[in-house]
């Protein structure tokens, strides 16, 4: 009988172990640098207000909106971090640990974020960065991207572009807007899908920088980009300009007879 109680007990212990560990969340800690931060908690319908210098823990389902000329960042317990600049809007979408590994995965809907991620131990672990029209997926690196409109932008045959509801985001009003996402990565490297994760963009390794637009062009130059040191419109022209620069390359030199 007592060896039936000691089984049963060791039993019950795994058991609660288990349990413990499939429902273990990570952690994240949100801190307001500076200016405005508002958090709207997942189920919420009214966002509360990070004040300057304070921190808030946050998790799945949280919205994080910083103002003008207003910064903040995310702490997380494995020791990733990722930083928010002015006029950013950002999701927690999951934030999860269980006997699969790690889950963290994000929506960039508009704005700046500089990221580093802690070198990711376990095969099934998972860190994403969603873009409106992009999915990059990391193990371990330092990277930047932005997000922008550009209601101007034209492909490369000079014809306006209408993005795919899958690929784009809308206003209440319902109209479409261009969203052109921009990843530069300093170490490591990216994988970079389309936003529904049906194609494989490509690897974007370190010291590289790529630029993905309405229309699921994919365009990669040989220079990392520090995205902090642009403004939004900035950014616009360096990106209509490296793709036009990318696009001369690409034209074939004829063989000339002399």
């Amino acid at each position: 009988m007592f060896k039936f109680k000691i089984i049963f007990l060791i039993l019950l212990f795994l058991s609660l172990v288990k349990f413990s560990y499939a429902e273990e969340k990570l952690t994240a800690t949100l801190f307001n640098d500076t200016g405005s931060i508002s958090l709207l908690r997942c189920g919420q319908s009214n966002p509360v207000v990070i004040a300057a210098g304070a921190s808030d823990t946050v998790g799945t389902g949280d919205i994080i909106e910083t103002g003008d000329k207003s910064k903040a960042h995310l702490q997380f317990s494995d020791g990733s971090r990722i930083d928010l600049q002015s006029n950013t809007k950002f999701e927690i979408k999951t934030l999860i640990k269980d006997e699969a590994g790690s889950r963290s995965i994000f929506k960039l809907f508009i704005g700046t974020i500089s990221v580093f991620v802690n070198k990711l131990t376990g095969k099934d672990d998972a860190f994403e960065i969603e873009t409106p029209n992009s999915v990059g997926s990391v193990r371990g690196t330092k990277f930047q991207t932005s997000v922008y409109v550009d209601d101007k932008y034209e492909d490369n045959e000079g014809k306006d572009t209408t993005p795919t509801p899958d690929s784009s985001g809308q206003d209440d009003k319902g109209k479409k807007d261009k969203y052109v996402s921009v990843l530069s990565v300093e170490e490591g490297e990216v994988e970079l899908s389309s936003a529904d994760r049906q194609k494989i963009l490509g690897m974007v390794r370190s010291g590289t920088s790529v630029f993905v637009t309405p229309d699921m062009g994919f365009y990669q130059i040989n220079e990392y980009i520090n995205l902090l040191e642009y403004t939004p419109e900035q950014l616009k022209d360096r990106t209509r300009r490296e793709i036009k620069n990318y696009l001369y390359k690409k034209i074939p030199v004829p063989n000339l007879p002399w």
